[in-house]
C-alpha cells in the first residue's frame, strides 16, 4: 500500500508543481501553495521509500531501486526550480539553458522506472518473496525508455533552438509579391527589365516568369531576354559584364542585379529576390510623394543610434521601397505655421515630450484640410505628449496604461516583462487592414507595451473604426507588476484606430491612423514579423487613398506561426510525456495480449 501511495505522492506532487508554475504562474496567489505542496509531496515520497528500505533489511537489494528512481525525480524537481523566475540562475544564461535540458531527463529517468517497479511490487504484496529479477528487469526497461525519450527531447530542443531548413530544389521558385506589383502598377514611365542569360539556363528559366508576371500589371513595364555572349553590343550598352545579370533601366538610369548561372550558387540571392527587385525599382521611380517626420520632441528616429530606443530604420526602408521620399519637419522648419503642401502624409512617431500648442494647432489644421496623419503613441514614455486636442479632433482617447496578457504573448526575453508583448489577429474589415483581414488566420501582429484606445466623447463628425483589437483576457496593468490584481479587468481592448474626417465640398476629408504602441513598426518588431510589415503597408496605402491596391509584403502567406504560452506548453508536454506514455500503454497492451496467447498455448 505504501508503495502505491509513494508513487501517487511523487506523480501528484509533480503535477501540482506543474500547475503552480506553468498554469498559474508568477503573481498568482495560488502559485506558492500549489508549487509548495507539490515539492513537499515529491520529498515525502522519497522519505517514505527510504524508511521502507531501512525497516526491511532483507529486501534492501530490490527496494533500493525505487528509492533511486524517486531520488532522480527529486533531483529533476530541484533542477526545475532553479530555472523558474526569481531563481538565482538568470533566464538567459548558459546555465539556465543547461538546466532546462537536464531537469526533464532526471525526472523522466526516475518517473518511468518508478511506475513500472511500483506496479510490479504492488502485485507481489503478500507473496513469500519478492522477485528481484522481475523488478530489476522492469526498472531497467523503464530507464531505457526514459533515456530514449530524453534523447529525443534533447534532439528536439537543439532542432528548435537551431531552427534551420534546407531547400532541396536546385533553384527555389520566385514570385512577385503584391507590394512589387503595386510598384509596377504605379509606373508612369517605361521601365525595361533586360535579362542576360544563355538559352535553357535553369536560373534564367526561373526568373523570367517572375518578370513576365509583372509585365502583365502595366504595359509600361517591358521584359526582354538576351544572351550577353551572342549580343555583346546590348550587354555593353547596359554595362552587363556577363550573363546571369538583370538590368532594370529607365532612360539612362540603370540598376543591376547579379546572379549566378549555377543554380546552387544563385539560390541565396533568389531567396531575397523580390525584395531586391523592390529596392531597384524604387531607385528608378521618379516620385513627388513625401513623408514628413515630426522631430524635436524626442520622437523615435528613422536613423537611430545603437544607444537609442528602438528606431524606425526598417520603416524608412519600406517607405523608400514604396517610392516615398522622407523629410523632417520641426519647430524651426515651420511646424508651428503649416505642414508643407507636398506632404503625402505626416508621421508623428512617439513624441517623448509635449508639443507646443502652435504645433498641435498646425496638425489639426492640416487634418481639417484633408491631410493624412500616422500617429504612434508610446504609453511607456515618462511624459505625456499632450496631444489631447488633436486626438479629440480625431475622435480617439487613449489610456496610457500598458496592456498585459498572462498567457498569449511573444516570449522575447523569457522574463515576466514579455507579458507586455501582446499579439492579435483580430482585424476589422477595413481599407487600412485590406490584406491582414484576409489572412487573419495566418497573420499575427505583435505589440510591445500597447495602450488601449477608445472613442473620445468629443469625436464630433469623425468616423472612427477600431481596426485591430486585443485577444480576450488582456488587462491594463495599472500597478505595473505584470500580474492580474483586484481592481483590474480582463477584456478586449482596441489597439489601432482608423479615422476618416468629413471633407468639404465633396472632397476627401483628412485621414489618420492612431496606434497605441510605437513599437509595432519599430526595428524591435518590424524586422522579425512579416504581418507587422503588412500592417505598415496597409496603413500607408489607406492614408494615401490607394487601399484598393492591396499590396502584400513578400511571403506574407508564409509568416512564422506564433504560439501562445499555453500552446507551447501543450506541445512541449505532449512530446516529452504524452507520446512516451502512449507508447508505454501500447507496449503493455501488446505484452498482456502476448502473455495470454502464450498461456493458451
Amino acid at each position: 500500500m505504501f508503495a502505491i501511495l509513494s508513487l501517487i505522492a511523487a506523480l501528484g506532487g509533480s503535477g501540482l508543481l506543474f500547475l503552480g508554475e506553468r498554469i498559474a504562474g508568477p503573481g498568482v496567489a495560488a502559485r506558492p501553495v500549489l508549487s509548495g505542496i507539490g515539492a513537499v509531496l515529491v520529498l515525502v515520497a522519497v522519505v517514505v521509500r527510504i524508511v521502507s528500505l531501512v525497516t526491511r533489511p532483507t529486501e534492501r537489494r530490490v527496494l533500493a531501486l525505487p528509492v533511486a528512481a524517486y531520488a532522480s525525480m527529486l533531483v529533476g524537481v530541484v533542477l526545475y526550480g532553479l530555472t523558474l523566475e526569481g531563481a538565482p540562475v538568470g533566464p538567459d544564461s548558459d546555465v539556465s539553458t543547461m538546466l532546462a535540458v537536464l531537469w526533464p531527463i532526471f525526472w523522466t529517468a526516475g518517473a518511468v522506472p518508478a511506475v513500472l517497479m511500483e506496479l510490479a511490487l504492488r502485485r507481489m504484496e503478500g507473496a513469500s518473496r519478492i522477485e528481484d529479477r522481475r523488478v530489476f528487469s522492469l526498472g531497467s526497461g523503464g530507464l531505457v525508455i526514459a533515456l530514449a525519450t530524453s534523447w529525443l527531447l534533447v534532439i528536439n530542443y537543439v532542432a528548435t533552438d537551431r531552427d534551420t531548413s534546407w531547400d532541396t530544389r536546385a533553384v527555389a521558385e520566385v514570385q512577385a509579391s503584391g507590394l512589387t506589383r503595386t510598384m509596377v502598377k504605379s509606373q508612369t514611365e517605361t521601365v525595361t527589365a533586360t535579362l542576360f542569360f544563355p538559352p535553357a539556363n535553369e536560373v534564367g528559366e526561373t526568373v523570367e516568369p517572375y518578370f513576365q508576371s509583372l509585365a502583365k500589371e502595366n504595359p509600361l513595364f517591358v521584359v526582354e531576354r538576351t544572351d550577353a555572349e551572342r549580343n555583346p553590343g546590348r550587354a555593353k550598352e547596359l554595362r552587363a559584364r556577363k550573363n546571369a545579370t538583370i538590368v532594370l533601366h529607365r532612360g539612362d538610369n540603370r540598376q543591376s542585379i547579379v546572379l549566378d548561372l549555377e543554380p546552387a550558387k544563385a539560390r541565396t540571392t533568389l531567396k531575397k529576390f523580390d525584395t531586391e527587385v523592390q529596392s531597384k525599382l524604387a531607385k528608378l521611380t521618379v516620385t513627388d510623394r513625401y513623408v514628413y517626420v515630426v522631430t524635436g520632441h524626442g520622437e523615435r528616429s528613422t536613423t537611430p543610434r545603437t544607444d537609442e530606443a528602438p528606431g524606425f530604420r526598417d520603416t524608412r526602408e519600406v517607405l523608400q521601397r514604396l517610392g516615398y521620399r522622407i523629410k523632417t519637419i520641426t519647430t524651426t522648419d515651420g511646424l508651428t505655421k503649416a505642414v508643407p503642401k507636398d506632404a503625402t502624409f505626416v508621421l508623428l512617431a512617439a513624441p517623448a515630450s509635449p508639443l507646443l500648442d502652435s504645433e498641435v494647432s498646425t496638425l489639426r489644421m492640416y487634418m481639417r484640410g484633408g491631410g493624412s496623419l500616422f500617429v504612434l503613441l508610446d504609453p511607456e514614455s515618462e511624459k505625456d505628449p499632450e496631444l489631447g486636442a488633436l486626438l479629440d479632433d480625431l475622435g480617439v482617447a487613449v489610456d496610457r496604461t500598458a496592456l498585459v496578457h498572462d498567457s498569449t504573448f511573444v516570449a522575447l526575453t523569457g522574463a515576466a516583462i514579455d507579458r507586455r508583448n501582446v499579439v492579435s489577429n483580430r482585424f476589422t474589415s477595413h481599407g487600412s487592414t485590406a490584406v491582414l483581414s484576409k489572412v487573419s488566420g495566418r497573420a499575427i501582429v505583435w505589440f510591445s507595451g500597447a495602450a488601449a484606445l477608445t472613442k473620445s466623447p468629443a469625436a464630433g463628425a469623425a468616423d472612427v473604426t477600431f481596426t485591430v483589437k486585443s485577444f480576450s483576457g488582456s488587462y491594463a496593468d495599472a500597478n505595473e507588476n505584470l500580474a492580474f490584481d483586484d481592481g483590474e479587468k480582463k477584456s478586449v481592448f482596441n489597439l489601432v484606430a482608423a479615422v476618416q474626417l468629413p471633407g468639404a465640398d465633396g472632397e476627401r476629408g483628412g485621414r489618420a491612423i492612431v496606434v497605441g504602441d510605437a513599437d509595432i513598426i519599430s526595428d524591435k518588431l518590424l524586422r522579425h514579423n512579416l504581418p507587422n510589415q503588412q500592417f505598415l503597408v496597409d496603413s500607408i496605402q489607406w492614408l494615401e487613398g490607394n487601399e484598393s491596391a492591396g499590396a502584400e509584403v513578400p511571403d506574407i502567406e508564409d509568416t512564422a506561426i506564433v504560439h501562445t504560452r499555453n500552446e507551447d506548453q501543450a506541445w512541449f508536454w505532449g512530446m516529452i510525456v504524452g507520446m512516451p506514455v502512449m507508447l508505454l500503454i501500447f507496449g503493455l497492451v501488446i505484452r498482456r495480449f502476448l502473455r495470454r496467447e502464450w498461456g493458451a498455448a
